[in-house]
């Protein structure tokens, strides 16, 4: 008799321990929403727990989002700050399948300012494979003045010439300050974010205004 009922026993306590995960994972995530939507309300901008139609859409053929799939937005803070149009977000998107699927999932910021005239560029930090790829002749954009950024980061685009003007000290000198980050930019819209990295909703703050300094650098 005991024997016939352990299944049922075990597998009651696997469906309770899952749901108790998923409980969890919910509560976290409803915190998570109401702690940004205060950040939001301190700075004066309108949220949104799900993504308002056509975010995105300036920003889709910048490479963050053009990976994977499901891409999808959540937590939206949208405004204006000094000028600067800024939205930040929880973004995620999702690689392979099965027992190799992955959710990747990171906070990022977006910047829009009609004085921004930016080239269409990629920057990341540069890790192994990356200096492996510039040894062997693929693009990395290194700026011999600044040696500290060269070695940090890989920056692409097919505009070199004008990604260096771009480039100028100021900027250079944002990232060695923000090694870890990643930017994409091109004509008026700036991306900025952490890869795979979702920040505290304490960090946001210091995050926006991060985005809003390094928009106003490549303006000049």
């Amino acid at each position: 008799m005991t024997e016939n009922i352990f299944p049922y026993v075990v597998g009651g306590g696997i469906l309770a321990l899952v749901g108790l995960v998923i409980y969890v994972s919910w509560r976290l995530d409803k915190k998570r929403t109401e702690a940004l939507a205060t950040v939001a309300t301190t700075f004066g901008m309108q949220f949104s727990e799900r993504s308002p139609l056509g975010l995105l859409v300036p920003y889709a053929d910048l490479h963050l989002f053009t990976l994977g799939r499901n891409g999808t937005a959540r937590n939206v803070m949208r405004g204006e700050v000094d000028g600067v149009t800024v939205s930040a977000f929880d973004y995620s998107y999702v690689t392979g399948g099965g027992r190799s699927r992955q959710t990747h999932r990171q906070t990022v910021a977006t910047m829009s300012l009609p004085a921004l005239a930016l080239p269409g560029f990629e920057l990341r930090p540069e890790n192994i494979f990356h200096k492996i790829g510039s040894a062997l002749g693929f693009q990395d954009i290194d700026f011999p003045e600044a040696p500290v950024f060269s070695k940090a980061f890989l920056l692409r685009g097919a505009e070199e010439a004008a990604i260096r003007s771009a480039f100028r000290s100021g900027v250079l000198s944002f990232f060695e300050r923000h090694q870890g980050t990643s930017a994409e930019g091109r004509g008026r819209n700036l991306v900025y974010y952490r890869a795979s990295r979702t920040l505290k909703p304490a960090e946001v703050r210091a995050f926006l205004n991060d985005g809003r300094e390094l928009a106003r650098l490549f303006v000049g």
